[in-house]
């Protein structure tokens, strides 16, 4: 059983690993800044692998990996899923997040607001290496930033 369960984590922490190599293979061409935000981020697609960078940028920044500290590699694939469903949500496309509030799923984990600027730091070079433009960049930024009250300090 356990040699079963450390091929699982095994075969998790490889995917995640390649997932974050394709992620910081270079930056992509500049997409079209017109239509809406959804379609200027690069649709379900371009979400998926704007979230796919900026979580293996987030794990292995100093800043941030403690954050990171109590979780199993079994859990990122939930964090992946809720966090591409509410920037697909945030970003007017057809998908609706489903999963905590900001309060709810950042409870305990007494992020700063260093913590939390740095994550958004990392997050715009994630749009940025996936050819986001920079208009959509900031329209992004300010809807997560305008999640700062509800996530820092709870």
């Amino acid at each position: 059983m356990q040699i079963l369960r450390s091929a699982r984590v095994l075969a998790g922490l490889m995917a995640f690993v390649l997932l974050g190599l394709t992620a910081c293979s270079g930056q992509a061409p500049l997409k079209p800044e017109t239509g809406s935000l959804y379609n200027q981020l690069g649709r379900r697609a371009g979400i998926d692998t704007i979230v796919d960078g900026f979580i293996f940028a987030s794990v292995t920044n100093e800043i941030l990996k403690p954050g990171f500290k109590g979780m199993s590699i079994l859990d990122f694939p939930r964090l992946k899923y809720n966090f591409v469903e509410q920037m697909c949500d945030l970003a007017d496309g057809p998908c609706r997040y489903t999963g905590q509030n900001m309060i709810q799923a950042h409870k305990g984990m007494n992020i700063s607001i260093k913590q939390f600027n740095e994550s958004g730091r990392l997050f715009e070079e994630a749009m940025k290496k996936n050819g986001v433009g920079p208009k959509a960049r900031q329209a992004m930024l300010g809807k997560l930033g305008a999640m700062q009250k509800k996530i820092v300090g709870q």
